[in-house]
């Protein structure tokens, strides 16, 4: 960010805390030019000693530090028998789109025969859900103002960098010998936002930048037109195998209160806010005729981000309590039952590059009624897979609704059978490691 005395004043007039705020930052502003002079050090040091520090040493020199670890018996463990290393950072460990993804690489790299350490400077459920999946996982504060990355890099064949948060590492790891994989997947409204201003204009050639989709690899180009950039689209896993017509309206969700019986059931799966949408799927609802909203269950589920959204769904469910149904936030197991009791699937979203919930609909063979602001709706017109709408148009939602209420099982298994063969053919594990060793062997810099 770029700090004016202009702006410095309109803060402070503000708020007289903001005075306190100004002196932080100037202390950090300076901590920041040291650290570049650090970092300048050490790459300096580098050059001038060719040793490359074992994995175990370069861990070790964590323990003076604070930090927290998944799976530390991971780490000690035989490492002598992994001979390619790989660092993952992530900005954060929840249990949401882009940390999963990077853990279901981690996943794939390890079936390879690869050692994964996955580090971030934030902690959450993720941690431990992929220590007990065998992928050790550190919580480093401040890792990405620290040094820790540029001094142990060199234990590692390769360092993948997750979405764009974690710029400052790509900016440490630009003129390294370090093969780098950035793995970006944000949608065009993040690069509004003040860190994306920080990013580097251009990377050098140890940085392969990747993109989980076409989407984001056109938003990412309008801002950065000097980045090269290949598409690796993540997997998902397959939660269900192909589709069998006779699983269509044969169970329902059940979770205390809550019992769908056998109407057509939508489900919303994400994080409450305002770029997944629930509050233009709370108008559509509102404008259903009264037999296709008395005929039909709409569930939402998903961690509360912002209250106001979620107050919206609260009183939709409050006047129609045998129609809607908000479960909140579930883990991952629970969520994958939701989707094996929902029709169709609905992604509302105003921006979405590739949201993984669609993924995941479709391994279970659920058509998704889709928004045009995610990436996943170039997917569903391709494969046939469901229907997309404008995004924010709540009345061309609304009217997918009242469509798909009414498609006869032969459509409707039609639709399904389309969703499996798109998840096949985009989102499957075999797909994603094809592709994910097609950019390792074709990058130059990477080659042995």
């Amino acid at each position: 960010m770029i700090l004016t005395m202009s702006n410095i004043m309109r803060s402070i007039n503000r708020s007289p805390k903001a005075f306190v705020a100004y002196a932080y930052v100037t202390r950090l502003s300076g901590l920041m030019k040291r650290g570049m002079r650090r970092t300048e050090s050490l790459r300096s040091k580098e050059q001038n000693n060719s040793d490359i520090p074992s994995l175990e040493k370069a861990l070790n020199g964590l323990k003076k530090g604070s930090f927290k670890v998944y799976g530390e018996y991971l780490i000690h463990n035989n490492l002598d028998d992994y001979k390619r290393k790989t660092l993952m950072v992530s900005h954060e460990l929840s249990l949401t789109g882009a940390p999963i993804v990077l853990f279901r690489m981690a996943e794939v790299m390890i079936e390879h025969g690869w050692f994964a350490l996955l580090v971030s400077p934030c902690d959450g459920k993720l941690g431990l859900h992929a220590a007990r999946h065998g992928i050790p996982t550190m919580v480093i504060p401040n890792l990405f103002e620290s040094d820790y990355i540029l001094e142990c890099r060199r234990a590692f064949n390769v360092v993948v960098v997750n979405t764009i948060l974690p710029y400052k590492v790509i900016r440490n790891l630009c003129n390294t010998d370090t093969r780098v994989l950035w793995w970006i997947h944000e949608a065009g409204i993040s690069y509004t936002r003040l860190y994306a201003r920080e990013m580097p204009r251009r990377v050098t050639e140890n940085i392969h930048v990747c993109c989980v989709g076409s989407y984001t690899k056109r938003e990412l180009k309008k801002r950065f037109h000097l980045y090269k950039a290949d598409t690796l689209t993540y997997y998902s896993p397959d939660l269900s195998g192909s589709y069998n017509d006779d699983q269509h309206g044969t169970q329902f969700i059940r979770t205390g209160k809550y019992d769908l019986a056998k109407k057509r059931t939508y489900g919303l799966i994400g994080t409450i806010g305002a770029s997944k949408g629930q509050d233009i799927m709370v108008r559509s609802i509102e404008l259903l005729s009264n037999r296709t909203r008395q005929g039909s269950r709409f569930v939402f589920v998903g961690a509360t981000k912002e209250k106001d959204i979620k107050n919206q769904i609260c009183d939709l469910e409050n006047r129609f309590s045998d129609t809607v149904f908000l479960l909140n936030e579930l883990d991952m197991d629970d969520v994958h039952n939701v989707y094996r009791e929902i029709d169709f699937l609905i992604c509302a979203s105003r921006q979405d590059p590739l949201p993984v919930v669609v993924a995941e609909a479709l391994s279970l063979s659920k058509p998704v009624i889709c928004s045009d602001g995610a990436g996943s709706s170039e997917i569903i017109k391709h494969y046939d897979a469901g229907f997309v709408y404008k995004r924010n148009d709540m009345r061309r939602l609304s009217e997918l609704i009242e469509l798909t209420y009414q498609l006869s099982e032969n459509e409707y298994s039609r639709l399904a059978v389309n969703a499996r063969k798109a998840y096949e053919a985009v989102f499957s594990k075999n797909v994603f490691k094809k592709n994910l060793s097609n950019v390792m062997e074709n990058y130059k810099s990477w080659k042995e």
